[in-house]
Order: structure tokens, then sequence, then C-alpha cells
């Protein structure tokens, strides 16, 4: 792999990012009128093991896969720093959560016709408490507050202070170093927007409302998150950057 000159960078940065747009558009645009015009089909969407679920697992198996192609070459390892890693590690674990591998370890039920190879049993915890993925620790600490006589506004309180009161008065830290990353090498920036569609997935994974579009819409952006780690793949596959490329093993330079 060739690196390109900055300008050529700046042009096939433009295109991959126009194209990922435009395809994430039309992917929340048509799932969606399938879901509200053809409630016939929602099962293709609302089930365990669904066709949704399964392409997003597939979305976090190629992010895998192409990510560590890409980074295994010696262009790549020069021209993306060591926290590169991170974006196929994060594709393995999607594609892992997707097929609730938590839930190999509350063992495996027979054969059934939604899932014919095998249908696996959420591990269960002390107290009842069911997970078959990592997303699911999420929801446990949701509901172990909730089960504690929290109400939902006090858990809000409870969650902004603990996360996001460090998060905001440690921000001149660590927001420097994320959009340095970001603006030199588009791959991150698609790792940024890939992390808002999983946190949006987290939050309706929470179901405060019984509704079915709630179930729909967190398969839908955890599919969308697989999505966009496959373009952050594929920027560190094409070697893009917007600045001189720095070795993968070289530390920061102290300011």
């Amino acid at each position: 792999m060739t690196l390109s000159s900055p300008a050529h960078n700046l042009k096939l940065n433009r295109k991959l990012h126009g194209l990922y747009w435009a395809l994430t558009g039309s992917i929340l645009g048509v799932f969606s009128l399938i879901f509200w015009w053809f409630p016939e089909m929602r099962d293709h969407f609302l089930q365990e093991d669904c066709f949704l679920e399964n392409l997003s697992a597939l979305f976090f198996l190629l992010a895998f896969m192409i990510g560590l192609a890409a980074i295994l070459k010696p262009a790549c390892r020069r021209l993306m720093p060591l926290v590169a890693w991170l974006i196929p590690v994060l594709g393995l674990l999607g594609f892992l959560d997707e097929t609730s591998f938590l839930g190999l370890l509350g063992g495996a039920d027979n054969p059934s016709a939604s899932h014919p190879v095998y249908d696996t049993s959420p591990l269960v915890l002390p107290g009842g408490y069911e997970i078959d993925g990592v997303h699911d620790l999420f929801t446990l600490a949701f509901k172990l507050l909730n089960d504690a006589g929290l109400s939902m506004i006090q858990i809000a309180v409870l969650v902004a202070a603990v996360v996001g009161l460090p998060l905001i008065l440690t921000r001149k830290f660590y927001m420097p170093w994320i959009m340095k990353h970001c603006r030199q090498y588009p791959a991150f920036n698609f790792l940024r927007y890939a992390f808002i569609f999983i946190v949006i997935a987290q939050l309706f994974d929470l179901k405060i409302v019984d509704n079915p579009a709630i179930f729909f819409g967190e398969e839908l952006f955890e599919g969308i998150g697989g999505f966009t780690l496959v373009f952050a793949t594929l920027a560190m596959w094409l070697g893009i950057y917007n600045e001189e490329p720095r070795p993968i093993f070289e530390k920061e330079s102290s300011q």
C-alpha cells in the first residue's frame, strides 16, 4: 500500500464520508419505512436472531476482519497510531455481543426452527437477572438502580454525577487528543460516529417505554454502529490521512 499525497487523501476522504452519509441515511430511511408501512415484516426486526441483528453481527465481523488485515500491513502500521488496534478489537467485541456469546455460558438449548444450529440461553445472575451480551451490563446496572427504588430522574442525576461530571471536568486533558486524531485520521472520525450510534442504541435498550419501536431502534442503531466501524476500517485500509503521518510506535511528544 503506497501512501497517497495530501491532496489525493483529502479528495478520497470527502468521497468516503459522502458515500458513508448517503448509505447511512438510506439504511435508516429504508428500514424505518419498512418497519412502519409493512407490519407483517416486523418479526424480521423484533425477534432475537432476526435479520437485522444478524446484519449487525455481519457488519461488526467485517469491521474486525478488514481492520485486522489493514493494521497488519506494514504501510498501515507506519501510518496509524497504536490506538488504531482499538477499531478491529471493537469490531470483534461487537460481533461477539450480537451473537450473544455470554449466552453460551448459560448453556445451549436444543436446535429450534428460528435458530437451527443452536439456541443459547441467557446467563442468569443472582437475583434472576439475565444477560447474553456485554451491552446487557448497562441495562443490568439500570435495572439494579431501579429495583433499589430510584426513580428515572434520580438515576439520571446519579449517572450525570458519576460519569458526566468527571468527563466534563477532565475534558481539557482528553478532548485535544481526541480531536487531533479525528482530524488527522478519518478512521477515528468514523470511530467517533460509531460511538455515538452505539450509545443511542444503549439508551433504546433501557426500554423505558414498552413499545416495539424501542427494540427496533436499538437493533437499527447497533447495526449503524457496526456499519460505521466498517467505514473506519476502510479508511485504514485505504491509508487516508489528513496530515503528515507518524510511526505507529512513536510516543506522544510532551507539550
